[in-house]
């Protein structure tokens, strides 16, 4: 039997201290996509909420930015060095660069990567929901089972919208 994790402690990091965030591979994909053409996506990336999708902070502050037209390329680059670990920089770096779709290919790639990091949000989500529904036992109460059926309408959503997105390509 493992040993119970502690629980958290609430502590920040020092002052001045680097935060470095681990972001699901899509919404790192689609952040890429938006710092590389700001201009070209901003409003998809607007549309598409790719704000919600990213960690509250400096991540997100940085999107946020790039939808608005505040910040260049080179600028967000520059910021989200301090912000994202090493894998998740370099993945944003080579979608902003080198590896970049052309731009007719840009906005589709964008929209299947903020859909596939709304399908995973919300695959968690139904993973923590159906653990409440076990704990509740049975029968499981009305609001869990209303709440499950509307995630999973949500959930099919998304998967036919990937779908066309996908048949698109």
């Amino acid at each position: 039997r493992a040993a119970p994790r502690p629980e958290p402690s609430g502590a920040r990091p020092e002052h001045g201290a680097r935060l470095r965030l681990l972001v699901a591979s899509p919404a790192v994909d689609a952040l890429g996509l938006l710092a590389g053409r700001p201009a070209e996506l901003a409003a998809a990336a607007d549309e598409e909420n790719l704000v919600a999708l990213l960690p509250a902070g400096p991540v997100a502050e940085v999107a946020r930015e790039l939808v608005r037209g505040e910040l260049a390329t080179g600028a967000a680059l520059d910021r989200l060095a301090g912000a994202l670990d090493a894998s998740s920089l370099q993945r944003v770096r080579q979608l902003a660069g080198p590896a970049a779709p052309d731009a007719g290919r840009a906005e589709r790639e964008l929209r299947r990567a903020t859909v596939k990091a709304r399908i995973d949000e919300l695959e968690r989500e139904h993973g923590r929901l159906l653990a409440a529904v076990t704990r509740a036992g049975s029968p499981a109460p009305e609001e869990l089972v209303n709440e499950q059926g509307r995630l999973m309408a949500r959930l099919r959503d998304f998967r036919k919208r990937l779908a066309g997105l996908e048949r698109e390509r």
